[in-house]
């Protein structure tokens, strides 16, 4: 076993896949097959006649009251117990069950001299929904150390930006063509779609590679990766399979009643799953659902069920594009907002296709049309639905990347007269966002911000960051005080004490005088982990720190 070789596991709302990069210096296709029939296991959980749970394709054979599809969803809704046909079910321990059914397959199924990764699990890395706030991560986290898989919140890779991480490895790994520039990852899978815009920059080499020590080469080729933006909604895969089979419901009346009404929108469901799949390389498919109907559906009757899914979603894209350039751009932010999507993304270099929904043509055609650039999938791994699995086994490629938002959460502390601690309070919690799709007014500056109310006594306060797991992020080296020390104001309607973040790092940290400063990078947490603050100067009515920043309060 290498200290380079790492395990990928997708924790999918439809479907479970399972990556191994046993050969880090070469493009091979990473995914260990898992499923009865495909590389993929479904991520359905269910109950049998004697109440015990059933995982993967067992489940997905049951009647629909006696499973349960989306159940990676109720994380993020912080539900706890599901009812299935009436009997309760621990989400958590039915999650942890699912993952161990796909680590055991991919170990049975992996190539010689490997099932030690699968025993020691020390590597192995997971993916989550780019919209996951702390809660669902933490969550997540936490199930995965039952299975000693030893991963923190700020560990688990946004769904999008492993896709683009596939993508880039690839084109490094064989050498075919270097990406630069940025990229819209169209992360579009059977519960959530994901977007990002990723931008690329490649190192320049002034030294000499074949004196450097293979992991000093490694880092010296390793390209610069900024996620500019990202965002996810959960519309998806499932949602048009049913709107597909409502369609056929009213195109095809049951021609006889062998089934009950249950029984009957299951079978139309599957066939409506299966017509989708067929169509996304035919103009019609047929199929016969036997003693009920044979059904036929077009391309065109799929377009026309999918559009107004489709225009939400076009919105999503031009609110991450949105996003990117503002961070970008924020000085000229009304410039920004004014623009159309195609004015947006006109030095978008390609959109890379993740995902089993992107197989649609139409979702292709609409991108491309709105987006006017070009759309590919990773032309090394055949099938979209691998991106995000192959990605996870890169994590010291994200490392290095510069996020969208904090991973990590920010406190304030108050002192007093002597400057002995009063106490603290968190007021940011890592991955909120600093951006919403439904700020769309020219006037809104993309930030986060939270009033602060210091208790009595209070004279000073200071600005702490702290990972999800309570352990502390340095500022600068290891300063021993806190970087953004003010004194506190008197408080106003027109100037509380409080924090403002934007998207480009900037922070303001307002008391009886503004504190103002700038945080470079927003990078996965690694140990050893040290921010970089820069104060900045007093400025002028011209600079963009004096813009009007309408804003909302943040939390969960």
């Amino acid at each position: 076993m290498s200290v380079n070789d790492f395990i990928g596991v997708d924790f999918g709302t439809s479907t479970m896949l399972v990556s191994l990069n046993a050969k880090p210096n070469t493009k091979v296709d990473p995914t260990i097959p898992i499923g009865e029939t495909t590389a993929w296991m479904p991520s359905v959980i269910g109950l049998d006649e004697a109440g015990l749970c059933l995982y993967g394709e067992d489940a997905d054979r049951l009647i629909d009251r006696k499973k349960i599809y989306s159940i990676k969803t109720l994380l993020a809704k912080d539900d706890y117990v599901v009812l299935i046909d009436g009997t309760p079910v621990d989400i958590d321990r039915a999650i942890t069950e699912l993952i161990e059914l796909s680590l055991k397959r991919a170990e049975k199924n992996s190539p010689p001299n490997t099932s030690a990764l699968f025993l020691d699990r020390s590597n192995i890395y997971l993916s989550c929904p780019a919209h996951w706030k702390t809660n669902p991560r933490k969550r997540l986290s936490l199930i995965a150390q039952k299975l000693g898989i030893n991963i923190y919140p700020d560990q688990i890779i946004d769904e999008p930006v492993a896709a683009g991480v596939s993508l880039i490895m690839s084109y490094q790994q064989t050498g075919n063509k270097t990406l630069n520039g940025k990229t819209l990852v169209f992360d579009f899978g059977g519960g959530t779609l994901d977007v990002a815009v990723i931008k690329v920059e490649q190192p320049s080499i002034n030294s000499d590679l074949q004196s450097l020590s293979p992991e000093e080469r490694t880092k010296k080729l390793t390209p610069t990766i900024t996620v500019l933006a990202a965002d996810a909604i959960n519309k998806a895969g499932d949602d048009l399979d049913k709107q597909i089979a409502d369609h056929l419901l009213r195109k095809h009346a049951p021609i006889t009643t062998h089934y009950n009404e249950e029984e009957t929108a299951q079978l139309f469901r599957r066939t409506a799953k299966k017509l989708k799949e067929t169509l996304s390389t035919n103009e019609y498919a047929r199929e016969s659902i036997p003693g009920l109907a044979d059904v036929e559906l077009s391309k065109r009757e799929v377009e026309e069920i999918f559009k107004p899914t489709m225009d939400q979603i076009m919105k999503l894209v031009k609110s991450v594009l949105i996003a990117a350039a503002a961070r970008e751009n924020m000085s000229n932010l009304s410039a920004v907002k004014i623009r159309s999507t195609r004015e947006l993304s006109s030095d978008i270099e390609q959109i890379l296709l993740s995902g089993g929904m992107t197989r649609i043509p139409y979702i292709k055609q609409r991108l491309t049309q709105e987006l006017d650039t070009h759309a590919i999938t990773d032309p090394y791994l055949g099938d979209p639905e691998k991106s995000v699995v192959a990605g996870l086994v890169h994590p010291n490629v994200v490392s290095g990347i510069n996020m969208h938002r904090p991973s990590f959460d920010f406190f304030v502390r108050y002192y007093d007269e002597s400057h002995a601690e009063i106490r603290e309070e968190i007021i940011y919690k890592a991955f909120t966002p600093l951006h919403r799709p439904e700020d769309s007014h020219l006037n809104f500056l993309p930030s986060y911000r939270k009033d602060l109310n210091p208790p009595e006594g209070a004279k000073s306060m200071g600005l702490i960051c702290r990972r999800t797991n309570g352990e502390r992020v340095d500022i600068n080296d290891n300063k021993p005080t806190p970087q953004l020390l003010v004194k506190v104001g008197q408080g106003s309607i027109n100037r509380p004490n409080h924090f403002v973040m934007y998207l480009d790092g900037r922070i303001i940290f307002q008391g009886k005088k503004a504190g103002k400063g700038r945080i470079h990078r927003w990078p996965v947490i690694h140990e050893g982990l040290s921010l970089k603050f820069t104060p900045t100067r007093e400025t002028s009515r011209a600079d963009s720190w004096q813009l009007p920043h309408p804003y909302w309060h943040g939390g969960e």
